[in-house]
């Protein structure tokens, strides 16, 4: 299996191998600008974390799918400024950006092609990156609130 941007609940936004998303959904949660490094137009393919879990599941099931490269994405582009809206849209706020110089060695796009994995195990990803993202938020924003008490 070979995963693309994979996002979802949960993810640590102080990780050095957190995604983008995370990192700017806890910027933007704190009312702080974010950074895009280079023209925000570099591509990528957000998949979420609950196709991902079908994906692997399905291959589980598939004794054709053992050591087979099958890709786990939307076969969707999504720019990084896009990106940053979406996200803004999501939690109800206007994203600050501030652009910095691109990163050395930073690819400028990375799409998946979805179709091996639907006809190996008749599975496309399903998630919108919006419905994606606000199930994303509404976690992360359920997690910073902490436990509630009952009593």
């Amino acid at each position: 299996m070979r995963f693309f941007n994979v996002y979802g609940p949960r993810q640590d936004p102080s990780s050095p191998y957190s995604g983008v998303i995370s990192i700017f959904a806890d910027r933007l949660g704190q009312g702080l600008p974010i950074e895009i490094f280079g023209d925000g137009e570099q591509t990528r393919d957000f998949v979420y974390v609950g196709d991902v879990v079908t994906f692997l599941l399905r291959a589980m099931m598939r004794e054709s799918a053992a050591g087979a490269v099958v890709n786990v994405c939307t076969g969707r582009a999504t720019s990084i400024n896009e990106l940053a809206r979406t996200i803004a849209h999501v939690l109800g706020s206007e994203p600050k950006i501030i652009y910095r110089p691109g990163r050395t060695g930073d690819i400028r796009a990375s799409l998946g092609d979805p179709a091996h994995a639907l006809r190996m195990l008749g599975h496309a990803a399903s998630t919108s990156l919006a419905d994606g993202l606000a199930l994303t938020m509404a976690a992360t924003q359920t997690r910073r609130a902490g436990p509630h008490r009952h009593g």
